[in-house]
């Protein structure tokens, strides 16, 4: 941007932009780990989502049968 807009303001905020992204990008290299922990507990919540539907899925099917089985009388 700075090479294109010459004023003092245009290089500043370059500036700060390259500055940024050096920081993004020591952020991300010094949390890599945390990062990908995060990531692996997002990955069993999800299949954690997905084994609860299901067994609520197969509980309605079974609550479904007992509803519809006749009642024995007394």
């Amino acid at each position: 941007m700075s090479s294109v807009l010459t004023s003092d303001k245009a290089i500043d905020v370059n500036i700060n932009i390259m500055r940024v992204f050096v920081a993004t990008r020591k952020f991300i290299a010094n949390n890599a780990n945390l990062l990908q922990r995060v990531d692996n507990l997002e990955q069993k919540q999800i299949e954690s989502d997905i084994k609860h539907i299901e067994t609520h899925t197969k509980l309605d099917q079974v609550l479904d049968i007992i509803d519809r089985t006749p009642k024995a009388k007394n």
